[in-house]
């Protein structure tokens, strides 16, 4: 048994080398996906078993790229720059 098959995605969730993952996206309408998972892995299941889920487009949603950063000090320094941004805005004219 490994606990990272699949390059690794699966971190912590018990899995073998007989696992087996289908997935399938289906446009339903302009703004809406079906997403459907089906997970074999006879070695750990003792049967095949599946999920499924609709995804909503949301107009507001923001995708932003996801980038290893030296030091990795990209959220502190966001949070820094908008607490300093609440004060400024709050602060008496």
């Amino acid at each position: 048994m490994s606990t990272h098959a699949g390059s690794g995605r699966l971190r912590g969730i018990p899995n073998s080398e007989r696992l087996h993952i289908v997935e399938r996206f289906t446009m339903t309408d302009p703004d809406t996906i079906a997403y459907e998972v089906r997970v074999d892995d006879p070695e750990i299941y003792t049967q095949p078993w599946a999920a499924s889920l609709l995804l909503h487009r949301d107009s507001e949603y923001q995708m932003f790229e996801y980038a290893c950063h030296e030091g990795n000090q990209a959220i502190e320094l966001s949070l820094r720059g908008a607490r300093f941004e609440e004060r400024t805005a709050a602060a008496p004219r």
